[in-house]
């Protein structure tokens, strides 16, 4: 699990951590919240004095998120063994974030990270590394296929690159062999249906580029999708909490 990115910028170097709590901090300009677990501190550094045995400390701390020994500690279930029946976790029972169709471009910084967070997580299922998140619903065009893991694979490619792109370090080694773009169909009306949702997700988390997205008349897609006619796919459950 990704921890830390910094980039180069003109003016210093410009990055964020992952911690599993809120920091209130002014050297954090912004707080972006993904989960109950995981909330991404956004941090610039001028000098080099910044780095100091603070800064040093965080890396520490954020770094114990990356391995999620955060996760042995914290109360209540852990998310990691099995749960009695009845008890379903986020992906299960509704998906707190989900596997975009829409081009990767379109999200913010907190959807871009947690996108490529699900993205991985899918492909730990789609290996039979993980005894859980077996039911998620959005799995399915990509069980559909010849090749999942090969699609998966694509999907994260696609993700990486846009985060390249942005000065993220998502790590390249964690994809594995590709398939070409435009090899999973998937239904315009689908498309239509997240860009609404993407677009209410941003008027309350970043209204500034809600406004710019909304003239869009019709979004990219995220290049591993060939885009066909249809309505929205019969596994789409969005809820309001949905990220």
């Amino acid at each position: 699990m990704s921890f830390m990115a910094i980039s180069v910028q003109k003016a210093g170097l410009r990055g964020h951590f992952v911690f599993a709590s809120v920091h209130r901090h002014p050297r954090f300009f912004r707080v972006d919240t993904i989960s109950r677990r995981n909330h991404v501190h956004h941090f610039r550094i001028a000098r080099p004095e910044d780095i100091d045995a603070t800064f040093v400390a965080w890396i520490a701390e954020a770094y114990r998120v990356g391995q999620q020994r955060h996760l042995r500690g914290a109360t209540g279930p852990d998310p990691r063994r099995p749960r009695a029946p009845g008890i379903r976790r986020t992906w299960e029972s509704g998906c707190s974030m989900r596997l975009w169709t829409i081009h990767p471009r379109y999200l913010d910084s907190v959807g871009l990270v947690a996108l490529w967070r699900e993205a991985l997580l899918a492909r730990k299922v789609l290996l039979r590394r993980t005894r859980g998140y077996r039911s998620h619903p959005q799995l399915e065009r990509f069980r559909s296929q010849r090749d999942p893991v090969a699609c998966i694979n694509s999907y994260l490619e696609f993700v990486q690159t846009e985060g390249a792109r942005r000065g993220y370090r998502f790590d390249r080694s964690k994809i594995g062999r590709t398939k070409t773009s435009g090899v999973l169909p998937e239904t315009l009306g689908q498309l239509a249906y997240e860009w609404r949702h993407l677009i209410r997700k941003l008027e309350i988390r970043n209204p500034a580029l809600a406004r710019t997205w909304r003239s869009v008349p019709r979004p990219q897609a995220n290049p591993l999708f060939r885009i066909v006619a249809g309505g929205v796919r019969s596994w789409e459950r969005v809820s309001v909490d949905e990220a």
